[in-house]
């Protein structure tokens, strides 16, 4: 079986003024590196909650 890391090789992620402020605010709060640490973090965890 593939690991995680093989499912995700590129996302592209567009997100307006609002959202990214969301995004930061959510890094700030949550002690993540950055968005894109947070991103990957939310896609894994949403991959391990939904496949089968």
């Amino acid at each position: 079986m593939a690991s995680d890391e093989e499912y995700f090789r590129e996302v592209v992620v567009r997100l307006n003024q609002q959202q990214l402020e969301l995004v930061d605010d959510c890094v700030d709060e949550s002690g993540s590196g950055d968005r894109e640490e947070l991103l990957l973090r939310a896609l894994r965890e949403f991959h391990k909650e939904h496949s089968s």
